[in-house]
């Protein structure tokens, strides 16, 4: 999900990129996907000051997931059936497109959905390396 949207002082300034998922995510959440947003944002290290923010413009309430989680994904969607993975950008092997980096994204999860239109083009691993460990869907 695309979430390079301008903050400051820990609050969003612009939010359209944000509101442009939720037909997305609705459509997946109400025919039972559990899912799990990824994406970046330059102007802030994590997403934690904005977590609860993004949850009220899609409409669901989050949960963030801290990279190190990973590994325990499927116990985390036991409360809600939507997770915000924190910045991308925190860990360097996602610019790298690190295989073993999306081989982790990837754990867990039956396909993935880039709705990303703006860096699509990216050869990052949320990007491109995921697709091969995940079938994709792009929505144009």
């Amino acid at each position: 999900m695309y979430f390079d949207v301008p903050v400051e002082s820990g609050k969003i300034k612009e939010n359209f990129r944000i509101k442009a998922q939720k037909e997305t995510i609705d459509y997946l959440v109400n025919n039972g996907a559990k899912v799990m947003l990824a994406g970046h944002i330059s102007s802030t290290d994590s997403f934690l000051p904005i977590t609860e923010e993004i949850g009220e413009i899609i409409g669901h309430t989050l949960t963030l997931v801290p990279h190190s989680e990973l590994n325990s994904i499927g116990s985390l969607f036991t409360e809600c059936p939507v997770l915000l993975l924190d910045n991308l950008r925190q860990d360097s092997r996602e610019e790298q497109n690190e295989n073993e980096f999306a081989r982790g994204l990837s754990k867990g999860f039956d396909f993935y959905v880039n709705n990303d239109f703006a860096v699509c083009h990216r050869n990052h691993a949320s990007v491109s390396a995921i697709t091969k460990h995940l079938p994709s869907l792009k929505k144009k």
